[in-house]
């Protein structure tokens, strides 16, 4: 029998609308997630990555979407307790934020001045292999945290560098003037931390955020008296907090809500933020930088029983 070539088109045309019912466009998303202190004394700043890449996996973030980045010296160092861990719950011994599919693409020497520059602005060098690029291009929403030791307007690169905010304004801002990223959001976790942001202009349409003002100390909790350190700093739990909301409840918070949560009874220092976003706080909602569920449309998920999905095809035709 021979097909008439309209009725081939017109199979294929179908075809496609049925693969963008059930298969939309992922949104545009990418993160970078750093930890710039080495040491065994800073154990809840690799926690507070390590806590923040776990929630972005569960959000839907593949590892292709993340460039994550922490010295490793913790996990082995003898008065870990129990050893190749890396806790953040309290006398729990049983939670570790490592497993299997823990994959920090920068560790050790990696995690320098240079390579900070280059996930700024989304440039690598020619021969860096794949995990160790920022690969941002025609982004959506781009999300930065940083963590670490930090002073007035500036950040210390495991106690070798200084990243200052005139370097972090300079790079960063040309990720928006060769139009790499629409919109981002930046969380930073050190003392001082705001003051990173003070040079960084409105070309930037981005919304900074740090943990701490001017001279003012960002403050850590959960000490643990198994390995004799603090397991988390106080705006990086808070943080990994709302990301927990999003992933378990579906919740979404403002960035208005977020600083009447974050205040100084919560974290015991003054939230520094630079709005360059455009928007009035109650607008902007923080949800939409991570979640990668952005289907409009409800489809039927296999895993239901007959009888659900039975209901839902008869509900449809009514």
């Amino acid at each position: 029998m021979k097909i008439m070539p309209s009725v081939i088109r017109n199979i294929i045309a179908l075809s496609f609308s049925l693969l963008i019912v059930l298969n939309p466009v992922a949104t545009q998303k990418a993160a970078a997630i750093i930890n710039n202190s080495k040491y065994y004394y800073n154990y809840r700043m690799v926690s507070n990555v390590l806590s923040i890449y776990n929630m972005l996996k569960n959000l839907g973030f593949s590892d292709d979407e993340i460039l994550s980045g922490s010295n490793q010296t913790t996990f082995n160092f003898p008065a870990n307790y129990p050893q190749n861990t890396q806790r953040t719950h309290d006398d729990d011994l049983k939670h570790n934020l490592l497993n299997e599919e823990t994959d920090l693409d920068l560790t050790y020497e990696d995690i320098n001045l240079w390579r900070h520059l280059l996930a700024f602005n989304g440039r690598h060098e020619e021969n860096d292999p794949l995990n160790k690029r920022a690969m941002l291009n025609d982004l959506e929403t781009y999300f930065l945290y940083l963590t670490g030791h930090g002073g007035d307007k500036y950040m210390k690169i495991q106690y070798l560098e200084i990243l200052f905010s005139r370097h972090f304004s300079d790079f960063f801002e040309e990720l928006f003037i060769r139009k790499k990223v629409d919109r981002a959001l930046v969380v930073s976790d050190t003392c001082s931390a705001g003051t990173l942001f003070y040079t960084t202009t409105a070309q930037a349409k981005a919304l900074l955020i740090g943990s701490s003002g001017w001279d003012e100390y960002a403050l850590s909790e959960g000490f643990d008296k198994y390995i004799g350190q603090p397991l988390k700093d106080k705006l990086s739990s808070q943080f990994t907090k709302m990301l927990e909301g999003f992933w378990k409840s579906g919740s979404n918070l403002n960035f208005e809500g977020m600083i009447e949560k974050f205040n100084r009874r919560t974290i015991e220092s003054d939230l520094l933020y630079f709005n360059h976003l455009g928007k009035n706080k109650k607008d902007i909602w923080l949800r939409e930088f991570f979640d990668r569920k952005d289907d409009p449309l409800e489809v039927f998920e296999f895993d239901k029983s007959a009888e659900q999905l039975k209901g839902m095809f008869f509900a449809s035709r009514k």
